[in-house]
């Protein structure tokens, strides 16, 4: 009996073993926390060449690109957490000081939204495109923000993904991987558009 391996049940069994794969090592190389950036990063890209049915050699293609983005991924995640703790303090004060005036409790708000569209965008901009890191954040804030109703699908499907990992728990540990692969299905769209 031959085995078809252009057979529809065997794509998806293959392409979820690859996810499952991802999400492991996505977990393995994220355990120093220092390393989240280029694990996520790598995750992406991996997620992406799947998306694109571009060969195989999962395990491959993400630890070539965490070598690959390590520096860069790892400066940017450095700089969003400190952002970021910056950030929880500075809500933390607006909301238990009460003599601040309310238009300027709108600032930290608005920093917490563009924090928000830029984690959705940014290690994923880094898996599929080369630049400095200020080229890398700029460019992936700007496709956020013009590309504002895929970033809300996007964070809808980071919800779902989380809310469905939290409520079965074994689906936990593949969850990094199912977020990455749907959000690289939509962003190809996107990316698509801006390769030369």
């Amino acid at each position: 009996m031959k085995w078809n391996q252009d057979n529809f049940l065997f794509t998806i069994l293959s392409k979820g073993l690859d996810i499952c794969c991802a999400s492991l090592l996505w977990f393995l190389c994220c355990a120093p926390i220092i390393t989240v950036g280029a694990s996520t990063t790598a995750l992406h890209a991996a997620m992406q060449k799947l998306c694109r049915d571009e060969g195989s050699g999962m395990t491959r293609t993400f630890f070539h690109s965490f070598r690959r983005n390590f520096r860069q991924a790892t400066c940017i995640w450095l700089v969003m957490m400190v952002f970021l703790a910056v950030l929880v303090g500075d809500i933390y004060a607006f909301l238990t000081m009460k003599v601040i005036p309310m238009w300027l409790q709108i600032v930290p708000f608005f920093c917490g939204i563009l924090f928000l569209l830029l984690w959705l965008w940014v290690f994923s901009y880094l898996a599929r495109f080369e630049g400095t890191v200020l080229q890398v954040v700029k460019n992936s804030l700007l496709m956020s923000v013009r590309h504002l109703g895929w970033s809300l699908l996007i964070l809808f499907i980071f919800v779902m993904t989380a809310v469905t990992g939290a409520a079965v728990a074994i689906l936990l540990i593949f969850v990094p991987g199912i977020y990455a692969y749907l959000k690289a299905v939509i962003q190809r769209r996107v990316f698509d558009q801006y390769e030369s």
